[in-house]
């Protein structure tokens, strides 16, 4: 299955997003952000 073709069946699949998608994506982008000295 080339890139197109998975694209088109994941869209034709019509998922919702996930539950805590708007708590997940903002802790994601800042995990590792921090730079922690001793």
């Amino acid at each position: 299955v080339d890139k197109a073709e998975f694209v088109r069946r994941v869209n034709a699949m019509e998922l919702s997003l996930p539950a805590k998608i708007h708590v997940a994506v903002p802790a994601n982008q800042v995990c590792g952000s921090k730079i922690v000295t001793d």
